[in-house]
């Protein structure tokens, strides 16, 4: 995952209940020549919402930089590690039942005709 410790900061931010500003410093524009626009539309997106609770501000800054920081296929293969592991425990305390929506299945039945 690229920007892994600018997202730590920001996690180890948030377990100090640091203030929403702070949180935003840590963000990097990068420079004149190469900005980092998804950093400063989370910047721009925050400052300018309503929202009173500043706990959900400071989740809202983390979940973004994090998608920001994930492609496609990180998702999935993240996905599909997690999917196993519970596979895996299967019959036992910790295994999760996992439903896979209809419209799925159904996508990956058509795919694999």
């Amino acid at each position: 995952m690229s920007n892994k410790t600018e997202i730590k900061s920001l996690m180890q931010f948030y377990k100090e209940n640091k203030p929403v500003e702070e949180f935003l410093g840590i963000l990097q524009e990068g420079t004149e020549a190469n900005p980092n626009k998804q950093n400063k539309e989370i910047k721009d997106g925050i400052r300018q919402c309503n929202w009173d609770n500043d706990d959900d501000k400071r989740a809202a800054i983390i979940a973004s930089r994090y998608l920001n920081s994930l492609g496609k296929g990180t998702n999935a293969l993240e996905l599909a590690y997690a999917l196993d592991d519970n596979l895996r425990r299967e019959g036992q305390e910790a295994y999760q039942h996992f439903v896979v929506p209809s419209y799925i299945a159904n996508a990956i039945e058509w795919i694999c005709q």
